[in-house]
Parts: C-alpha cells; sequence; structure tokens
C-alpha cells in the first residue's frame, strides 16, 4: 500500500503470505536465540541479535479473513483475530483452516487462544 506510491510494486498475495511466515520465523528465532543467522528468500540475516531477549515468550496473535492466512495462523500464532465474517464462514472456512495450519505444525488447535 506504502510502496507503490514512492516507486515500487505491491506484491502478489502469495508473496505477503511467504514474506510473513518468513518475518514469524525470523522474529521467533531473535527471541530466542544468540547471534542468529537467518538466510530466507526475502530476509537474510547474519549474527543478528536481540541484545535483550524476553524474559518470557512473546505471545504472537495472528489475523486472517481467508484460508491462506488463517491456515498460517494456526501454525505459528498463539492467538487468532478475525473479523466479522458469517457464521458459516468461520465453521466452513476459518476454523476449518486454523486446525489445519495447527495441525500441520504438530500443534494443538485448543491452545491457540480466539480474540474474536
Amino acid at each position: 500500500m506504502n510502496e507503490v506510491p514512492v516507486g515500487y510494486d505491491w506484491p502478489t498475495f502469495s508473496e505477503r503470505i511467504d514474506r510473513l511466515e518468513e518475518a514469524v520465523k525470523l522474529m521467533k528465532l531473535l527471541w530466542t536465540k544468540d547471534w542468529a543467522n537467518f538466510n530466507g528468500a526475502y530476509y537474510t540475516q547474519r549474527k543478528a541479535n536481540l541484545c535483550t531477549k524476553p524474559e518470557k515468550q512473546i505471545p504472537l496473535f495472528m489475523a486472517g479473513n481467508g484460508p491462506k492466512s488463517t491456515e498460517l495462523a494456526g501454525g505459528y500464532g498463539d492467538g487468532f483475530l478475525t473479523g466479522m465474517l458469517p457464521e458459516d464462514y468461520w465453521q466452513n472456512v476459518i476454523f476449518s483452516a486454523l486446525k489445519k495450519g495447527a495441525k500441520t505444525a504438530g500443534r494443538d488447535y485448543e491452545e491457540i487462544e480466539n480474540a474474536i
């Protein structure tokens, strides 16, 4: 959105989802490791370090209004947010995708806090 006025293209939805997943992996790495290396498709860090690490795990709440972003939230999020959507869409699309993402990541869906 802000990139377009300064001459950059807005990435495709697929690329934005990939960038988000990579950014979440990088954040979690930096919260827990010293002098971390990360070599992703979009982000690269060499010997990156947060001098003051969190004393306890920072809860990561992720949002989604469609199956791809919601599945990603199920895989990485400690909490989940979504907008006002029709009840059948919540049940048939959103929560199915959240459960699928959690299952794929080997996580318990019931442990994801829903903030809707």
